[in-house]
């Protein structure tokens, strides 16, 4: 509580000091974006980093402080600010977010130890997968988080202004904001050129996120202490036709997206058509065939 009223203290008196308001790194999870904010942090820049900056969810209390500060001083008052949003491939954003709510985030809200919460095999969790993100649709839900969140807080509606496939990134200026929207799958470097000129930050360099360490924010799921689960989870999630329409025609997806990434994606997660018709009800029924895996 201490240290958060601290940090607290730090942002106003910093902000009304200089007259600047912190680059504030706004981004859905599972993005990158604790990454970059270390990076900027490293780089002595003053920022935030936060998932939600709808005012409702700081009148219900669901905010951390610094995202409470920023919206209270920085996003209600639309003071000039610069916020920098990353976009992921969003089926591997499903599964990254999918993987670390089952060994981060349920296990600290349950009570429970990471060494419980790793006593599941790979076709479980697939399945889990299946049941909760794609039946119960929950991947709807992630889909729509710029109309959701950033929208509602920033009054931008990223969709109505040009986005360069090819480039990786684009500008948006509204009034008091300047929005950089940015791939996570650009290179570090190419990242780092675009947030520099943004910012005006010459030399700036992404250098990767936060060390092998379970339960902190920003880890990698490949460097997490689930890392051999989430291998497998990759290996055997499959998208039926249904889920995988609805994703492909949303408006994340042909706005951000290009074709080719589009193709590759349907290769690597896409149930074929013949798959499906042999597996008859439960298309994504493939991902039992290697079962075998069991626990690691």
């Amino acid at each position: 509580m201490l240290r958060a009223l601290l940090k607290y203290a730090q942002l106003s008196s910093r902000f009304y000091l200089t007259g600047r308001a912190p680059t504030i790194v706004y981004s859905k999870e599972r993005t990158g974006s604790v990454a970059l904010y270390h990076a900027l942090r490293n780089a002595g820049t003053h920022a935030i980093a936060t998932h939600y900056l709808d005012p409702a969810k700081v009148a219900e209390g669901k905010l951390s402080g610094s995202a409470r500060w920023a919206s209270r001083h920085v996003v209600v008052p639309r003071k000039p600010a610069k916020f920098i949003s990353l976009i992921r491939n969003p089926i591997d954003n499903l599964v990254s977010t999918f993987a670390r709510q089952e060994f981060v985030d349920k296990p600290t809200a349950e009570g429970r130890s990471l060494a419980a919460a790793l006593d599941v095999s790979a076709a479980q969790l697939a399945d889990r997968f299946q049941r909760h993100y794609l039946d119960g649709g929950e991947y709807r839900r992630e889909l729509n988080w710029f109309d959701a969140e950033l929208k509602v807080a920033l009054g931008i509606d990223v969709f109505s202004h040009p986005f360069d496939k090819t480039a990786g990134h684009g500008r948006i200026v509204a009034g008091t904001v300047e929005l950089l929207l940015l791939r996570t799958e650009l290179p570090d470097d190419a990242k780092a050129a675009a947030v520099a000129e943004f910012l005006e930050l010459p030399g700036f360099k992404i250098d990767g996120g936060p060390e092998n360490a379970n339960g902190r924010p920003g880890v990698a799921g490949e460097q997490s202490a689930y890392c051999q689960h989430y291998r497998e989870l990759k290996n055997l999630v499959r998208i039926s036709s249904q889920h995988w329409d609805a994703i492909a025609n949303s408006k994340l997806v042909r706005h951000f997206i290009g074709d080719r990434e589009l193709s590759e994606s349907r290769a690597k997660w896409a149930v074929a058509p013949a798959a499906e018709r042999s597996r008859g009800s439960i298309p994504a029924n493939i991902r039992y065939a290697s079962s075998e895996l069991g626990r690691p």
